[in-house]
Parts: structure tokens; C-alpha cells; sequence
């Protein structure tokens, strides 16, 4: 009997249970693998086959049996018997292992076809990828060009024009936000339709968001230029946070707006109503001075490890960290009091988005509803997580041009006209109100006099 391929898969899944503690390899099939090689297979029958020939052969040897305490008996051992009794042990023993690890890989079998996305879902991932694939190149040329447009104005260039092309520009910014949403959209759409059998009701909500990760520590890390976006960082995870934050981790990770954000509730890929967040995180690869080894499961814990982080109910979260070598009395009451409200996120995916030059990751796709046991109970996490990363592979192009683009239009003569106008501009603006507002006083001034 050849080994299947199928049960081989859950060898993952086994191990990330072994990491949690939640169960003992000598008692899972997968262990025993081996036992299904032909070769093996061959072995025992072949045992089995020349078993029998033995106690043909030697049968009067082998009924030549006496109890050691009774008289009868010599004062040697019967080797033909107790050979023969110990390699029935061991046979029948291989035999019924066989049998175990093979029910085993049909149970895999029938829970895999059980568990496997509707048929007509690979049709929806290529029509879905296809999309994105579009959404992104589109995207990366046309907001190169609306730059390249900008930087190809001179400052003697009439202000309209230089207006009506930053205006472009911001358009399409805003469309490239919108995109990055619709992109959401799509990996919301891949989950939901997975999870078809696995919903409870109508009243169940996807959503996503993208977080950030900012390091403190390392090549990548945040400048004495970004003093103001440390300081928003440390206010929005004071919460989460043991400080000096510089000391116990490698980073944050964040929302800072609700850009990146979208949710089911809308049929247009609209921003969620999410407030700013974040959190801290520290890894392996850049430890601080006095690192926190444990990280909050979810978007932490995938910005640490590169790897997808799978949060059943966020009821683990809490268990998580109470177990942790860490704990913080204020921090663990701070998570306890976040996610006591379980009506926006009950079970989430963080997926990592790892940067292909740098090997770090840059930012993380959180996929969350409001019931537990996302994606079948968790069962399709592991494959779900490879199949979205070339998404998730998009969304991170997609976002990285915005943020080069948003870089290069800074340094451009046209931004700095621009800023100029809306300084003039604002400048009448707060000339006219204060005109409006003395003219008022005046009003009231000779009504009172009358």
C-alpha cells in the first residue's frame, strides 16, 4: 500500500499542535508513516508468510511446550516456542499499526473532500486574481506618470496647471487607495466563499484591514525625522506597551488611518469604521536590549515570525499572554478589557507581507469576523495562507508604489508651489474670517448703542 500524499499535509498541522502542547506524536498516525511504505509492507507480509511456513516446519518443537514451573519442564528454554509466540507479537503488532495509520489516511481523505472550497471556487480565485493583477499594474503606471507629470513642471508654470496635475495626482491616490480596498475586498471574498458551510447566520461580518510594521531598531528603523510618528506610535499602543518601548521590542505595528481597511457590510469596498492602533512587537532577528520573547497573537506574533498567525477566538489571545514569561499586570488587563468586546473580531488571520529584498516583514493582512473558528475551524488555515500569497504579494506591490510615489512627489517643485497656494489660501481664509467676524462685532456694536 503506497503512502498517500494527502496525509503527509498534516504533518503541519501536528506540529503546530506539538508547538501548543496539544498533543504527543506516539499517539498520531502521521508518526507512523513509514509503516505504509511498500517496502515495509513487503516486509511484513513476507514475515507473516514465513510464519506460517515455520509453524509447519516446526510445529512438534513449537507444541513442545511446558509452563516453566511444572515438572515437564527441562532446564532449558523452548526457543522454537518463544521465538515463535514473540514474532506473532511483533507481526500482528505491524499488522494492526497498518490498519490504524491507513483508517487514519482515509479519515483525512473524506475530511479533506468535506472541508475542500466549493467547485466552483477555483474559477472565482482565477477571476479574482486576474483583477487584482490588473488593479496593480494599473495602478503602479498611472501614479508614476501623474508623478512624472509633476516633476516635469517648471516653477514658471502657471499655477492652474500645476494645480489641475496635483489634482490628478490626488485623484489617483485616492483610487490607488480605493484598489488596495477592493484587493481586501477579494481576499474577504476567497475566505467567505470557503467558509460557506462554516457561517451561522446572515448577521456574520468579514472584514480586513492592512497594519503597518514600523521598527524602532535595525537598518529599516524610524529616524530622528520621524520623531512625530514615534510619538503617535507610543501614545496609540501605551496600552500594550511596557515602557521604554526602544528597550523591550523591535517595533510597532499600526493603523493609523482607516485607508487600508474594509469590511462586508457595505457592497462597496468602503473604509471600516476602525479606530487608529497598535501594537508592540519583538523578534529574533533584531532583538532590543531587553526583548519581550512572547508577542500577542495575531498581527504581533506574524510581524515576528514572517509566518501566519491563526487566532481560533480571541478568548486564546488573553490565554496566550496570561502563559507567557512576560506578563504585565497592566497589559494583560488592557487586552482583557480590548477584546471583552467580541461583535467586530472573534476570529482573525494575520498574513505577513515579507518584503522580497529585505527578507523583513512590512506589512500584515488581517482577515477577521465576528464568529469564532474562521476558515472551517481553523482546519484550512495552513493551505488558505498559501493560496492568498499571491494577493497578498499584489497588495504589498500596490502599496509600496504609494508610498515611493507619495516619497517622490515631495521632492518635486510642483508639491512645493502647491503648498504654497494652500498656505496663501489658507492664509485669505483666516484674513476673511477674521473680516466676518469684525463685521459682526461692529453690527452688534451699533445695535447696541441704539
Amino acid at each position: 500500500m503506497a503512502t498517500n500524499g494527502l496525509l503527509k499535509h498534516k504533518v503541519d498541522k501536528v506540529k503546530l499542535r506539538l508547538k501548543k502542547g496539544q498533543g504527543k506524536t506516539i499517539t498520531n498516525p502521521v508518526t507512523y508513516l513509514w509503516v505504509l511504505n511498500p517496502f515495509v509492507q513487503a516486509l511484513i507480509w513476507a514475515s507473516a508468510i514465513i510464519l506460517g511456513a515455520s509453524a509447519s516446519l516446526f510445529a512438534t518443537e513449537i507444541i513442545s511446550f511446558y509452563l516453566p514451573w511444572s515438572p515437564e519442564a527441562g532446564s532449558d528454554a523452548n526457543w522454537y516456542t518463544t521465538s515463535f509466540i514473540m514474532a506473532i507479537i511483533i507481526v500482528s503488532f505491524l499488522f494492526s499499526l497498518s490498519s490504524w495509520v491507513a483508517r487514519a489516511q482515509d479519515s483525512y481523505i473524506i475530511d479533506s473532500l468535506l472541508t475542500a472550497p466549493p467547485s466552483s471556487y477555483w474559477t472565482f480565485y482565477g477571476q479574482e486574481f486576474i483583477e487584482a493583477t490588473n488593479l496593480m499594474e494599473m495602478n503602479s503606471v498611472g501614479l508614476w506618470a501623474a508623478v512624472d507629470d509633476l516633476a516635469g513642471m517648471e516653477g514658471d508654470e502657471p499655477h492652474e496647471n500645476i494645480t489641475y496635475k496635483y489634482k490628478y495626482y490626488e485623484d489617483y491616490l485616492k483610487l490607488a487607495y480605493k484598489d488596495v480596498r477592493r484587493m481586501l475586498d477579494s481576499c474577504i471574498r476567497l475566505v467567505k466563499e470557503w467558509d460557506t458551510s462554516n457561517i451561522v447566520n446572515s448577521n456574520v461580518v468579514y472584514r480586513a484591514n492592512v497594519m503597518k510594521v514600523y521598527r524602532l531598531n535595525g537598518s529599516s528603523a524610524l529616524g530622528k525625522s520621524d520623531d512625530e510618528l514615534l510619538k503617535k506610535l507610543n501614545i496609540l499602543a501605551e496600552r500594550f506597551t511596557v515602557q521604554p518601548s526602544k528597550e523591550h521590542y523591535t517595533g510597532f505595528v499600526a493603523i493609523i488611518d482607516n485607508e487600508y481597511t474594509t469590511t462586508t457590510d457595505s457592497r462597496e469596498p468602503l473604509v471600516d469604521n476602525i479606530q487608529p492602533i497598535a501594537f508592540p512587537f519583538s523578534d529574533n532577528n533584531n532583538k532590543p536590549p531587553v526583548p519581550f520573547k512572547v508577542n500577542i497573537l495575531g498581527a504581533p506574533e506574524a510581524a515576528s515570525t514572517g509566518v501566519h498567525s491563526y487566532v481560533h477566538n480571541v478568548s486564546e489571545i488573553i490565554d496566550y499572554y496570561t502563559n507567557s514569561d512576560n506578563v504585565n499586570a497592566t497589559v494583560l488587563a488592557n487586552l482583557k478589557n480590548y477584546y471583552s468586546n467580541n461583535t467586530i473580531a472573534n476570529s482573525i488571520l494575520s498574513l505577513p507581507i515579507v518584503d522580497s529584498g529585505t527578507g523583513m516583514v512590512t506589512y500584515i493582512v488581517n482577515i477577521y469576523r465576528n464568529q469564532d473558528g474562521l476558515l472551517l475551524d481553523g482546519q484550512k488555515v495552513n493551505d488558505f495562507a498559501q493560496l492568498i500569497l499571491p494577493f497578498t504579494g499584489h497588495l504589498g506591490t500596490l502599496m509600496n508604489v504609494i508610498e515611493d510615489v507619495k516619497v517622490a512627489v515631495k521632492d518635486t517643485e510642483a508639491a512645493n508651489i502647491i503648498d504654497e497656494i494652500k498656505a496663501a489660501k489658507l492664509a485669505e481664509a483666516v484674513v476673511e474670517a477674521a473680516l466676518v467676524e469684525a463685521a459682526e462685532e461692529a453690527v452688534v456694536d451699533e445695535e447696541a448703542t441704539k
